[in-house]
């Protein structure tokens, strides 16, 4: 009888490393599959990132592009402005603005 018990207990025992053996293979399988999923999911967010980041900068460079011919229109329209202005007027203003420094020192 003690035999019978010393068997069912070595049975149980069995048993019970199986169950933990496999619980461990489950775990370390879970363990792997989170991982990947956690790997796949930067991934994906990396690359979402990158793609509003390059939007920005595109975005950005529009922009800029913009205020820059902006700039230099109006840069051109005052070069017009100049170039339009009559040739006496303009020397009678350095003459006046020349008068107006000299007596100021």
């Amino acid at each position: 009888m003690s035999e019978n018990i010393v068997e069912q207990v070595r049975s149980i025992e069995a048993e019970a490393d199986r169950i933990v053996a496999e619980a461990r293979q489950k775990a370390e399988e879970l363990g792997k599959s989170v991982e990947k999923e956690i790997a796949d999911l930067r991934a994906r967010h990396e690359q979402e990132f990158r793609s509003e980041a390059d939007g920005m900068a595109a975005e950005v460079r529009r922009q800029t592009e913009a205020r820059v011919e902006e700039i230099n229109l109006k840069a051109r329209a005052a070069a017009g402005r100049l170039d339009s202005l009559d040739e006496r007027a303009a020397a009678k203003a350095v003459e006046f603005i020349v008068a107006q420094l000299r007596g100021d020192f």
